[in-house]
């Protein structure tokens, strides 16, 4: 324009000053005019603007605009940044809130409580979203209306759970109160667990900086959450734990790998006659110098041996003397103790401790020891009667040797009788071996050099008439360069007798039982008993050496046997330092597999 005059507002602006008014300048930010600037004259008509002039007042007008605007976008970054500082701290002062809050149902309502007056909602709620559980709302804030179906059948909540980032909700209804919606989910290795709902009375109420604040507040609130869960989880871990321990029959004890007792239950008072309460919590190397608690010996423990044992428990090494027998004297009274040693694993497969268990074994000692006394006694009771019959029927032979016809009948009875008496003279050495193996944890051998060819024709002249019988053979595969054995040959003897005994129970007519040998290596000897029987299920495999196990699989009508034949067999290859076991016969049975010191290396130990 030229000049004011052509301005429609003229004459009001005259009016109101009273003044003469020169031309002036509007500038327009953004569709909003920003400043007015007016130059007054003393002239009643203003003087039309020559260009110059006019670009000067444009330009102090452009600078004073400006300024303005500089003013403005400063107060407003001033107010952003005064606002993000307090989100921080908030933020700063919420983590330390969470992170003291152990309860789950305390977690969620500060979580909700804080985004709620971080944002200035006018109504919010919590809902627990997972897989296993039916969701439903665990916080809310000035909305008892609000149900789980309601939100959950928003567009924008089932938004949220899919894409895991915080949603606006556009899709408000117009006549609702809620102008607002804002939904945050709650994210834990990228699976929805919870999410905050939100809500406003005001048109745009949420900004870009309260959506970056609940995002954060959201991340930690996961790691608080998750935090409490395990600590719930712990507790009722603590408390099933506890309620196992109290009720247990056995005595628990746990230490730490620092040898702090961490878990004493109240068995211990009861069977070791410790005080538990007196335990926890306490250090075994302080404990043990309390001469009236006796604590090492209670527990079956010399003091020093107690103290330098958690040494051991690093790295998850072996514990020694896993399981240990004592006696404990109370009151006058034997109390039989089994302890049990186990290190405490953590997740990383490393020992951080030892539980040791207590039982009560009184009873089960002392009916083993009753079992004992009674097989020591039986079996001393049978052996001189059945060695004075044995003798007597090897002297009949030799009287009814004279007459020819009768002396071949008093033979094959007496050869029938002899062989039923080592059988159970053979039974009844095998029960005085393993009574004295059981009681005194060894079996004492009178060694000397054997060949294995000359123990085997043994066995096989003593079975041969039962072999016959059952029109079953016996053979051999035994190379002539074994090497020899130094053994207690009696013993290995009634082993292979044993062996080839329980091959004819179970052995098909017109079978071969064969006896072989092999050399392992430059220390053992391996000897296998091979049979075509019907072989042994792999169930039974690891038990047929117990006492008084038989295995299943013989035919009908076959004979049975004590379970102890075995048994005998297992210990005395095991005194010898060898090993026992079983394995299936590729053609068909089982195969009987003991390993034997070779004399050379027994003789080199020796020397």
């Amino acid at each position: 324009m030229d000049s004011v005059n052509e301005l429609s507002n003229y004459r009001t602006l005259y009016l109101m000053t009273r003044r003469p008014i020169a031309p002036w300048l509007p500038w327009v930010y953004g569709g909003v005019t920003m400043i007015l600037l007016l130059i007054l004259t003393s002239e009643l008509i203003a003087p039309a603007l020559d260009l110059r002039t006019f670009i000067v007042f444009a330009l102090i007008l452009v600078l004073l605009a400006l300024t303005v605007v500089n003013v403005q976008l400063y107060n407003r970054v001033e107010a952003t940044l005064k606002q993000r500082v307090m989100q921080l701290a908030a933020l700063s002062e919420i983590s330390k809130e969470l992170y003291l809050t152990l309860s789950q149902e305390q977690v969620y309502k500060l979580v909700l409580d804080r985004a709620y007056d971080a944002v200035n909602a006018n109504s919010g709620a919590v809902i627990l979203y997972e897989e296993l559980e039916q969701p439903h709302i665990v916080a809310r804030r000035n909305d008892n209306k609000v149900t789980t179906g309601s939100l959950m059948a928003l567009d924008a909540f089932r938004e949220a759970v899919k894409v895991g980032t915080p949603v606006l909700d556009k899709q408000i209804n117009p006549a609702s109160a809620t102008k607002s919606r804002l939904l945050i989910p709650i994210m834990r290795d990228a699976t929805v667990i919870a999410v905050i709902v939100l809500e406003s009375r005001r048109q745009h109420a949420f900004s870009d900086d309260d959506l970056s604040f609940l995002k954060q507040l959201a991340a930690h609130a996961s790691v608080v959450i998750e935090n409490a869960r395990m600590f719930d989880w712990f507790q009722e871990s603590r408390n099933r734990l506890q309620v196992i321990l109290d009720s247990m029959t056995e005595a628990v004890i746990v230490f730490g790998e620092d040898g702090r007792i961490a878990l004493a239950n109240p068995k211990v008072g009861e069977l070791l006659d410790i005080n538990p309460n007196l335990l926890i919590g306490e250090q075994v190397s302080r404990l043990v110098e309390h001469a009236d608690l006796q604590l090492a010996e209670k527990i079956g423990f010399t003091p020093d041996a107690l103290t330098a044992m958690f040494g051991k428990t690093g790295h998850g090494k072996t514990l020694d003397g896993a399981h240990y027998r004592y006696v404990l004297n109370q009151t006058n009274q034997n109390t039989y103790i089994e302890r049990t040693l186990a290190p405490v694993m953590n997740y990383a497969g490393r020992a951080d401790g030892v539980v040791m268990v207590f039982s009560d074994v009184t009873e089960e000692q002392q009916a083993a020891q009753t079992r004992e006394d009674l097989t020591s006694m039986i079996v001393h009771d049978l052996r001189s009667p059945l060695t004075a019959m044995n003798a007597s029927m090897k002297l009949l032979g030799e009287i009814g040797s004279r007459d020819e016809a009768l002396g071949r009948t008093l033979k094959r009875t007496t050869d029938t009788s002899q062989r039923a008496l080592r059988k159970m003279l053979n039974m009844v050495n095998s029960l005085l071996d393993i009574a004295k193996m059981e009681s005194s944890g060894s079996l004492l051998l009178d060694r000397d050099f054997f060949q294995l060819g000359v123990i085997a024709e043994a066995v096989r002249s003593e079975l041969l008439p039962l072999a016959d019988e059952l029109e079953i053979k016996i053979a051999f595969d035994i190379p002539e360069n074994l090497p020899a054995l130094k053994i207690e040959g009696e013993k290995i003897e009634r082993v292979l007798l044993n062996l080839v005994d329980n091959a004819l129970k179970f052995s098909p007519l017109n079978s071969t039982i064969t006896i072989s040998a092999r050399q392992q290596n430059a220390e053992m000897v391996r000897i296998a008993v091979v049979d075509n029987g019907p072989g042994i299920p792999d169930d039974q495999k690891g038990s047929v050496f117990e006492r008084f196990r038989q295995a299943s699989g013989g035919a009908k009508g076959n004979r049975t046997g004590t379970g102890l034949g075995l048994t005998f067999c297992r210990i005395a290859v095991e005194a010898h330092g060898g090993d026992i076991w079983v394995e299936d016969n590729p053609a068909g049975g089982s195969m009987f597999v003991f390993t034997l010191p070779a004399a050379v290396t027994v003789a080199h130990d020796e020397h």
